[in-house]
């Protein structure tokens, strides 16, 4: 199926939620305040969550951040881009946000209104980037300018 104007808004938001997520909730809170790991830990509701979040993710708090940040700016950038790359953004998503669920109880449940959403977009083709998209409006936009 090809991408309506619903299905390029709802890519673009999902890349968004993960942009806000990287860079404002791990790159603003978690960076300064690598004990909230513990709280995280606290709230997971199976006993592997819990040790792997107090046992391993908090020790190495810092690096652990630094590459959650990453993963999930690289999930955004793959969602914005097109072809094979926006389907496994779309993938990596939904596989860490269902993994996400149980190392944060109900906290969690705010991911499946987006894992719905990319479970929605993967039925479309995108053959063009956002990037793509821009372009190709500026260049209509001007040339209705010019005529």
């Amino acid at each position: 199926m090809q991408p309506n104007v619903p299905a390029q808004a709802g890519r673009i938001i999902v890349a968004l939620y993960f942009m806000v997520m990287a860079l404002g909730v791990n790159g603003l809170y978690l960076l300064r305040h690598p004990e909230a790991y513990d709280a995280i830990a606290d709230l997971a509701v199976l006993a592997p969550y819990q040790w792997l979040l107090r046992e391993v993710i908090r020790p190495l708090a810092t690096p652990f951040t630094l590459l959650l940040i990453a993963f999930e700016l690289a999930v955004a950038l793959l969602v914005l881009s097109k072809g094979v790359a926006v389907r496994l953004g779309l993938i990596a998503g939904i596989v860490f946000q269902l993994a996400v669920i149980p190392g944060v109880a109900a906290y969690g449940l705010v991911n499946l209104p987006v894992v719905a959403a990319q479970a929605l977009l993967l039925r479309t083709t995108f053959d063009r980037s956002v990037i793509d998209l821009v372009r190709d409006g500026s260049h209509r936009d001007g040339a209705h300018q010019r005529a």
